[in-house]
């Protein structure tokens, strides 16, 4: 594990085991447990704690995204599920809730199920502005390995959120992992 420094800690990706997959629609991400779950909820419950249902394939609940990196990043995500490769998932909060982030990265794949079913190849990058915390969180058919994702994250997101570049770090780190997944 990296320790960085500007308040960016520990970075650790573990690979979930079971994760189910996700059904895409002309209409982006949903999740995928056949039950018709309405992706439009703010948040559902998982172990006790109130984790952010996704919007699409870029959820921003943090705010600090452009709407135009926004639309270009679902449109790009979008294309690439279509690939057939894996799903990849972006979710930005402002809080982790009190819980680590490896904790809270579980408990969002546990609800969102990124992956195609059956075969649990997504990845989803999780970024928490006030707790100043990075993740992939990745599926366990994912054929990202977590010295991959740990590479990612400090080539590619971190150096530009230490500069407060919200938008060039999504940006940076989806197309890091796009070209580790192709």
């Amino acid at each position: 594990m990296k320790d960085f420094t500007a308040g960016w800690l520990i970075i650790v990706v573990v690979i979930i085991v079971g994760v189910s997959g996700v059904l895409v629609s002309n209409s982006g991400l949903t999740t995928g447990n056949n039950t018709g779950t309405d992706s439009s909820l703010r948040s559902t419950e998982v172990q006790g704690q109130n984790i952010p249902l996704p919007t699409d394939y870029v959820s921003d609940r943090a705010g600090v995204l452009n709407e135009a990196t926004i639309l270009a990043t679902n449109e790009k995500l979008s294309v690439f599920s279509s690939s057939g490769k894996g799903e990849i998932a972006v979710l930005i909060v402002e809080s982790l809730n009190g819980l680590s982030i490896e904790e809270y990265g579980i408990r969002v794949g546990e609800a969102w199920k990124v992956g195609k079913y059956g075969q649990d190849n997504g990845n989803i990058l999780i970024i928490s502005t006030g707790d100043r915390k990075v993740r992939i969180e990745t599926g366990s058919g994912s054929n990202i390995t977590d010295s991959q994702a740990a590479q990612i994250l400090a080539d590619s997101v971190v150096p530009f959120l230490k500069k407060g570049d919200w938008d060039g770090g999504v940006i940076s780190g989806v197309e890091a992992i796009i070209k580790a997944m192709n």
